[in-house]
């Protein structure tokens, strides 16, 4: 399912597996995974819980992912995947 909200989209498939948070020229993925479990072979994934403050994010924790260009998406889709997966076999 895919919840709009003003400044963010996330998606929950049923538990909450991404957030999509719009930046100036980027965008941030917020997902809700360790990141000793991350398959992250490209090495894109940063640790969540070195930051103290996500502006807008209303999840905490996990892996952010920084969009920065169209190739970085290829580079994403994996580590998406992993979440949604995730997200499933624990409902």
């Amino acid at each position: 399912m895919e919840l709009a909200e003003k400044k963010t989209v996330g998606y929950h498939s049923p538990d909450f597996f991404l957030k999509v948070l719009p930046r100036k020229h980027q965008l941030l993925l917020l997902l809700p995974l360790d990141s000793n479990e991350v398959d992250d072979p490209d090495g894109i994934a940063d640790d969540a819980k070195n930051w103290t403050l996500i502006p807008h994010a209303n999840h905490e924790g996990g892996i952010t992912i920084y969009l920065k260009d169209d190739r970085d998406i290829d580079n994403a889709v994996p580590i998406i995947r992993q979440s949604l997966n995730v997200s499933r076999t624990n409902a």
